[in-house]
């Protein structure tokens, strides 16, 4: 299973966030404080930092801890499904979530389990199109709400400064800056325009009550996300010395995406990017295909989300309980892994530039994408592997750091950004 971290494999700079993670150092300022997950803006005097990485596989999101100076991440797969009223809200239940008195419903891995139900799995797509769906906006708030829950905050009203990652694809190149496209801008503008949504949580024996205020929504690729993770300190300082120029290979859930990344002696970078080919749900739905072959499984129907999960989980849930399909996911991952990793040959081949692997799919891949290096020749200094479980989620931790650092230079230029 992929719970287990491998060996890590390539360059990680100390005193990077992802060396920080990979240690669980705690995570202090250079005055030997706590981060602050608080900043200031102009529209609210405290507002929680947090990031959200938009993918099509699952949610991946971070902020930090309540409790200890460390960032809380947190992974749900995309699957939505509607909960009828309950018979009786007595004992302890499966959270379940209601945005704005609108139907009650539950999202990732307890959707899947609903009993009678496979989970409905949500758009794959661009943001426009996906958000287009409402039950993919009251996703969005559920989630954020369920990662508040997880990393030990209480119930109450949130504004919220929050980095929302989105496809490589979703930018446009004018005047030397990478520019969010103008059907995603519109859909953002008014996911952080509609003002306070309010979202309960119910999982029987308690209620919990939030009001959530999207102060600012800004938006960045995702695949950058690790590359900030990977390359800057602490306190924002740029990590990557006199190197020139980083590849970002993020095998997502729908999409195989990669952005180059050219760097100068200053500091500064330039990103350009776009999707090579699809994701690891062409490992899904072979999984699915062995599952319908196989004697154990001739007729069940498994949804796309469900299956995306079983390639981490190893199980699905099959006649009342969880079934091990150990051996049918490492032969869907060894049949289409391989087709997967050939759509990156020529950046493999191109040993000019280092290669940062990132998401869900590195960790399904870390072994094979290690032997095709070998086999082209890179050294494990030309290249990075994130090991599982960080691979999925640093898109979002760098997505965040970019959220933290941006508005601490507005603060200290003395203005606040705006979303």
């Amino acid at each position: 299973m992929v719970s287990e971290t491998p060996p890590i494999t390539g360059r990680v700079f100390p005193g990077s966030w992802l060396d920080h993670l990979l240690h669980d150092v705690p995570i202090l300022d250079q005055a030997g404080a706590p981060l602050n997950p608080y900043l200031p803006h102009a529209e609210h005097p405290r507002c929680l930092v947090a990031a959200l990485d938009h993918g099509n596989g699952a949610f991946k999101g971070v902020v930090r801890d309540a409790n200890q100076p460390q960032l809380h991440t947190r992974r749900v797969v995309s699957a939505y499904v509607p909960v009828p009223p309950s018979v009786s809200g007595s004992e302890e239940m499966p959270r379940t979530f209601r945005v704005d008195e609108g139907e009650a419903f539950r999202i990732g891995d307890e959707a899947i389990r609903q009993k009678g139900r496979a989970g409905d799995t949500l758009p794959i797509g661009q943001t426009a199109e996906r958000l287009a769906d409402a039950r993919q906006t009251r996703f969005v708030l559920a989630f954020l709400v369920d990662m508040l829950i997880e990393a030990g905050y209480p119930e109450g009203y949130y504004p919220i400064l929050l980095g929302f990652g989105i496809p490589n694809d979703e930018f446009d190149r004018e005047g030397g800056q990478m520019t969010v496209t103008r059907e995603t801008r519109v859909v953002l503008s008014r996911l952080r325009e509609e003002g306070t949504y309010r979202v309960v949580a119910d999982e029987g024996t308690r209620t919990t009550n939030w009001t959530l205020k999207i102060v600012s929504l800004a938006p960045l690729p995702q695949s950058i996300g690790s590359f900030f993770a990977w390359g800057r300190g602490i306190n924002g300082r740029v990590l990557t010395g006199d190197m020139t120029g980083v590849r970002v290979l993020d095998i997502g859930g729908g999409h195989l995406q990669d952005l180059d990344i050219a760097l100068n002696a200053r500091g500064g970078h330039h990103a350009y990017g776009g999707i090579l080919g699809d994701g690891t749900v062409v490992i899904a739905e072979q999984l699915r295909l062995m599952m319908r072959q196989s004697q154990r499984f001739p007729r069940a129907r498994f949804s796309v989300a469900e299956l995306q999960q079983a390639l981490f989980t190893h199980q699905v849930q099959h006649g009342g309980s969880f079934v091990e399909i150990g051996d049918l996911v490492e032969d869907a991952i060894q049949s289409q892994g391989q087709t997967i990793i050939g759509l990156t040959l020529p950046a493999l081949q191109d040993t000019r530039m280092f290669l940062l692997w990132t998401g869900g799919g590195a960790a399904l891949l870390h072994e094979q994408i290690r032997e095709r290096s070998r086999v082209v020749g890179r050294s494990e200094q030309d290249y990075l592997v994130v090991p599982a479980p960080l691979a999925p989620v640093l898109n979002a931790v760098g997505i965040y750091v970019h959220t933290l650092l941006t508005f601490r230079r507005g603060r200290a230029n003395g203005s606040s950004e705006r979303g």
